[in-house]
């Protein structure tokens, strides 16, 4: 697939991929004593690099037009919406900034 004629909705969804990743990093700020108090800095610092490599892996791959790309990511997310909506209700109980970066 030529990069130079993209259809919108593929530029939309890489544009929303990244910023998910960004919120992603500021919620992992704003909770970090949450997060650490779960399991070692170490672990989840491994843990979120290898979710960031992925994520950019298929958006690389959905970017050039890798038709699989797009049906494995919606896949993932998929069966990951369900237990993020479970966990919203204890966001909200610890930060109200955290729930709000869980919203979109």
């Amino acid at each position: 697939m030529n990069l130079t004629i993209q259809p919108t909705h593929i530029k939309s969804a890489l544009i929303l991929i990244v910023i998910s990743l960004l919120v992603g990093f500021i919620k992992f700020a704003l909770d970090y004593d949450f997060i650490t108090s779960l399991a070692p800095i170490q672990t989840m610092v491994v843990i979120m690099v290898i979710t960031v490599l992925v994520m950019l892996f298929f958006a690389y791959k959905i970017w050039t037009g890798r038709n699989w790309a797009r049906i494995v990511f919606t896949i993932f997310f998929v069966i990951g919406i369900y237990p993020a909506f479970l966990l919203l209700p204890a966001e909200a109980n610890r930060s109200v900034l955290v729930f709000l970066g869980s919203i979109p």
